[in-house]
């Protein structure tokens, strides 16, 4: 036996909180491919954390 006792989390809230850590300690972590059918136009751009909602 392990020596230890587990806290019941709820998935999606540390799913966003994990993302706004991310957001915080490395801004160019979390990007978008721009026209990702188009091999021309397509680029990576940095996710804008300014208005994050919803950015699942």
């Amino acid at each position: 036996e392990v020596n230890m006792s587990l806290a019941k989390f709820d998935e999606l809230d540390s799913l966003i909180r994990g993302m706004l850590y991310i957001e915080t300690n490395n801004p160019r972590e979390c990007y978008y491919w721009s026209h990702p059918t188009e091999e021309e136009l397509c680029h990576k751009v940095p996710f804008d954390f300014s208005q994050p909602y919803p950015f699942l």
